[in-house]
């Protein structure tokens, strides 16, 4: 049999559905069997809108027994009719089942529903307009019994603002607060409005902490906070800190300890000095690069200043201060400390732990091997300057001297004691220029 029912969204009808506002509303026919035509309109709205204005948004096909329209703003009622063959029976006869109104609304932004002229039970099907209506009694103060304090005034449902103290002032559409009266802002009962501040409370700047922000200066004053000038610096009579670094810790940023320059005479002297002690040794200076997990590990870089006059440049000196027993300390390479063998102002220089294998391209390379110093030059000879191995092989002795070329593969040794020898044996005397002191 023929049946008017729709869906809205494919939701049912019934008790009304909600949609969205502004959007696309679709309207469908349940049963399309034994229907020859279909009406679907809007036939009334709430007080806001116009019917005319709603189904001039409607879109009908017929074939698929499908509608759509856009839904109007928030707060808003339709009361839709469907009609299916014009409402009467195979007769021709007038058939009310063949005609059904429904309810469709966009909700407040209170996420309330409004009501639409002439709504029945479209809103609820077992109790109509009676339901939003309820909804707003029940959420609605309509009278109530209160009371107010200082500056309020309850009347018939409603509170009055009263400005008792002339502190504000009370416009048709708004509330402004008067300037405060120096009486008003003094003389305050509670000491504690006016208290200084502490570590634990708020509270208003003293005389003393005031002139400690004021006397901040960028100077190495006495007990002044530190102030940076225009170009960020700031100077400090002394600094003790653990760690001095930059700021980002990247490559790109260096840190440097410098003296100042001079336009004339000597600038002056940058001094990296560890503590004395009274009892026990006295700190050490430690200059350490920093390590590396993936490449080489940071150079340590010692270099003298240049100069821009017709002066030399600056030296490089490594000096030694006896203590108070008259000693001296020695100079250790390769090592922490220096093996010094009981002298003073010495050079250490520990065994190379891998020996060079290719020549220096200006200069000469200097190390120890077991013991011996050796030189290696640009043209790849080994020159044995002090020797300890190899001992003479005629003799025995280590009294040899050794040149070695690892890339000709030829090498020369002279052994003092055999060289002396010869020269006895060939009757020449060498007591000019040799003691044999065997």
């Amino acid at each position: 049999m023929a049946s008017p029912l729709c869906t809205v969204n494919t939701l049912s009808t019934v008790d009304g559905v909600d949609v969205t506002a502004a959007s696309t509303v679709s309207i469908e026919l349940i049963d399309a069997a034994g229907v020859n035509s279909w009406e679907i309109e809007c036939i009334s709205t709430d007080d806001s809108n116009l019917k005319a204005t709603i189904n001039g948004t409607l879109t009908v096909d017929n074939i698929t027994k499908t509608a759509e329209f856009t839904a109007p703003a928030l707060g808003s009622a339709m009361i839709w009719r469907s009609r299916v063959n014009s409402g009467r029976d195979s007769n021709g006869r007038l058939d009310p089942s063949l005609t059904t109104t429904f309810g469709i609304y966009v909700l407040s932004a209170q996420g309330n529903r409004v009501i639409a002229v002439n709504e029945t039970t479209e809103g609820s099907a077992s109790f109509g307009w009676v339901v939003p209506i309820n909804l707003i009694l029940r959420n609605t103060i309509l009278d109530i019994t209160a009371t107010a304090g200082a500056g309020l005034v309850y009347s018939a449902g409603e509170y009055f603002i009263q400005s008792t103290d002339s502190s504000i002032n009370i416009l048709a559409d708004e509330i402004r607060l008067n300037p405060i009266s120096a009486v008003n802002h003094a003389n305050q009962t509670d000491p504690a409005l006016h208290a200084l501040a502490t570590g634990a409370a708020n509270g208003f700047l003293s005389s003393p902490h005031y002139s400690l922000l004021a006397g901040a200066t960028p100077l190495a004053t006495p007990e002044a906070l530190v102030l940076r000038d225009i170009s960020g610096y700031a100077a400090f009579a002394r600094v003790y800190t653990p760690s001095l670094r930059t700021e980002d810790g990247t490559t790109s940023t260096a840190l440097a300890i410098s003296t100042g320059s001079a336009s004339a005479g000597a600038s002056g002297i940058s001094s990296l000095a560890s503590g004395g002690a009274t009892g026990g040794n006295a700190g050490a200076v430690q200059i350490a690069a920093g390590t590396s997990t993936t490449n080489r590990g940071g150079d340590v870089l010692i270099t003298s200043g240049g100069s821009g006059g017709s002066s030399q440049g600056g030296d490089v000196a490594i000096n030694f201060v006896a203590g108070a027993s008259g000693k001296y300390g020695s100079l250790a390479i390769g090592a922490n400390t220096a093996d010094d063998g009981g002298g003073e102002k010495v050079i250490s220089i520990g065994n190379a732990a891998v020996l060079p294998t290719t020549n220096p391209s200006a200069g000469v390379i200097v190390y120890v091997e077991s013991g011996a110093l050796k030189a290696r030059g640009t043209s790849g000879t080994v020159t044995t300057l002090a020797p300890a191995e190899p001992h003479c092989p005629k003799c025995g002795l280590d009294f040899a001297l050794e040149w070695a070329n690892p890339e000709s593969g030829k090498k020369l040794s002279i052994c003092a004691p055999c060289f002396v020898d010869a020269l006895h044996d060939a009757g020449i005397n060498t007591d000019f220029a040799f003691k044999d002191a065997r």
